[in-house]
C-alpha cells in the first residue's frame, strides 16, 4: 500500500496541490478572461473611432456641399447684380450720349443764329428792332392835336 500512496502522492493527488492548481486555473481563467474582455474592449473602441471618422468625413462631406451650395448661390446673385448695374450703366452712358448730342445741336443753332445775325446787314437788323422812336413821335403828335 505504501506504493500506491506514493504513486498517488507522486502523481498531484495532494490536497495542497490540488488547491494550488484550481487557483491557477482561476488565475489563468481571469487572465484569459482579462485578455478577451480588452481584445473586444480594442475591437469595439476602434470600430467606435472609425465610426467617429466616417460621421466626420460625412459630415465634412456635408458641409462642404453646403458650402459650395452657397457659393454657386453668390455667384448667382453677384452675376446678377453686376447684369443689373451693367444695364444701368449702359442706360447711364446712353443718356450721357444723349445730352451730349443736345448741346452740340444746341450750340450748332446758337452759332447759326449768331452767324445769321452778323451776316444781316444794318438795315434788315434795324426792321427786326421794335420802333420805339416811332412810338414816341406818334404819342408827341397826338399831344400836339389836343
Amino acid at each position: 500500500m505504501k506504493n500506491m500512496y506514493e504513486d498517488n502522492f507522486m502523481k498531484g493527488d495532494n490536497l495542497i496541490k490540488a488547491l494550488l492548481n484550481t487557483k491557477r486555473k482561476d488565475q489563468l481563467k481571469q487572465i484569459s478572461d482579462y485578455n478577451y474582455n480588452r481584445y473586444c474592449k480594442i475591437i469595439k473602441l476602434s470600430n467606435s473611432i472609425e465610426n467617429e471618422k466616417n460621421i466626420n468625413q460625412t459630415d465634412k462631406f456635408e458641409s462642404l456641399k453646403n458650402e459650395k451650395l452657397m457659393q454657386k448661390e453668390l455667384l448667382k446673385r453677384i452675376r446678377n447684380i453686376e447684369a443689373r448695374n451693367s444695364k444701368h450703366q449702359e442706360n447711364v452712358e446712353f443718356e450721357r450720349s444723349l445730352l451730349d448730342k443736345l448741346k452740340e445741336n444746341q450750340n450748332k443753332f446758337l452759332k447759326e443764329e449768331i452767324n445769321k445775325l452778323l451776316n444781316i446787314s444794318e438795315t434788315k437788323r434795324s426792321k427786326n428792332k421794335v420802333p420805339t422812336q416811332f412810338m414816341c413821335k406818334f404819342s408827341i403828335t397826338i399831344k400836339a392835336y389836343h
